[in-house]
């Protein structure tokens, strides 16, 4: 869509790098966490930003978003099923075997 994070218009990612004024967007606890102040919180996220996803991320993301399915570690996706009830493993194509 854009070559650069900034150029996209719909992107929180001017208020973050503090391109522009941010006296509405509300900040995520993780946005927070990258530092103590605004300032140098900008200059992290920017850094994050520049840094991209790597080629061998980028294909699990692929791969889980044509299949339908959750990416990440053991214990966020155990957390997902316990908030869902829902069970999120993978099964092989087709319907499962009959006992008969």
């Amino acid at each position: 869509m854009v070559l650069s994070a900034e150029e996209y218009e719909w992107s929180s990612y001017r208020q973050h790098v503090a391109l522009v004024e941010n006296n509405w967007l509300d900040q995520s606890a993780a946005f927070q966490a990258l530092d103590a102040t605004d300032s140098a919180r900008a200059i992290k996220y920017r850094a994050l930003v520049a840094e991209g996803t790597g080629n061998a991320e980028l294909s699990i993301i692929r791969t889980a978003l044509k299949r339908n399915q959750i990416t990440g570690s053991e214990h966020f996706r155990q957390s997902i099923v316990e908030r869902t009830g829902r069970r999120i493993s993978s099964r092989g194509p087709g319907r499962p075997k009959s006992d008969k």
